[in-house]
């Protein structure tokens, strides 16, 4: 399977870098506009990595992905990560990149599925009988309505995690 050449369409904000993969099709990552020379110079591809797809390609022999590339980290420590804000690996606009430590990346993993149904994606609460329990590290509180536990756990991840906290609903 040869590999196929990238696609760049650029606008006046933001510019797409389309991969073609003979054996994953077609995916697009959002760029800015700003970055597309230095992106140009090379060639990039895909890597699937769990549930994340990422671009990458190989720079003075060692490869690295878009998003460490743009943000210059690319020869950045084990520990230093580059975030996508949102968790979508397709978007490496800097505004959706933040360079932090491997810890505080994983403050705003989303939840891990634990249980089917309403509670299934909701990180920090549980369902302990008749009540919904929010355990965020040492805190610990009981509520009898889901949409005001989530709210709580909102509120608590917002304080103690600050820009690293996940926000979520009930479906």
């Amino acid at each position: 399977m040869k590999r196929k050449d990238n696609e760049i369409k650029s606008g006046k904000k933001q510019t797409v870098l389309t991969i073609k993969s003979p054996k994953y099709g077609d995916t697009k990552y959002l760029i800015d506009a700003e970055d597309l020379d230095r992106i140009n110079v090379y060639r990039w591809t895909m890597q699937i990595n769990k549930k994340q797809t990422y671009a990458v390609t190989y720079v003075n022999g060692k490869m690295t992905t878009l998003h460490r590339y743009i943000m210059n980290a690319v020869d950045a420590d084990y520990n230093t990560v580059v975030d996508h804000i949102d968790g979508n690996s397709l978007d490496c606009r800097k505004s959706n990149l933040r360079v932090c430590s491997r810890r505080e990346n994983s403050l705003n993993k989303s939840a891990t599925k634990r249980l089917e149904g309403e509670l299934s994606t909701i990180k920090y609460v549980y369902k302990e009988k008749d009540f919904y329990r929010v355990r965020i590290g040492k805190t610990s509180k009981y509520f009898k309505v889901l949409s005001e536990a989530v709210t709580y756990a909102n509120e608590l991840s917002k304080h103690i995690y600050g820009e690293f906290a996940i926000t979520q609903e009930v479906k």
